[in-house]
């Protein structure tokens, strides 16, 4: 995954030339390597370790969606992590799908 300029990722962990591991300001993001889907499942989780839910296809709506475990409460800042994040996600998936 690539890191584009109007996303303030912190950091990216890549294993292999695949990414596993994406650090926002507020969460962070981890592929999820047992999924063996056509798309990509990525855990979302605190800069602490808690889990908040899963970014994963969600066919119905032909778009990454973010899926909470349960009733959350969340800032604005990290809202604005997770949009970007699955933003990125749909910009990869239309490239791959026009190439």
């Amino acid at each position: 995954m690539t890191q584009p300029e109007n996303l303030k990722a912190l950091a990216v962990q890549q294993d292999d030339g695949k990414t596993v591991r994406i650090d926002y300001e507020y969460l962070h993001f981890e592929r999820e390597d047992l999924h063996t889907g056509k798309t990509s499942r990525w855990l979302c989780q605190t800069r602490r370790g808690q889990e908040l839910g899963e970014i994963k296809w969600y066919g119905p709506w032909r778009a990454y969606c973010y899926f909470p475990p349960s009733l959350a409460v969340y800032s604005a800042g990290c809202l604005q992590d997770i949009a970007s994040f699955i933003g990125q996600l749909m910009k990869e998936r239309r490239a791959l799908r026009g190439a």
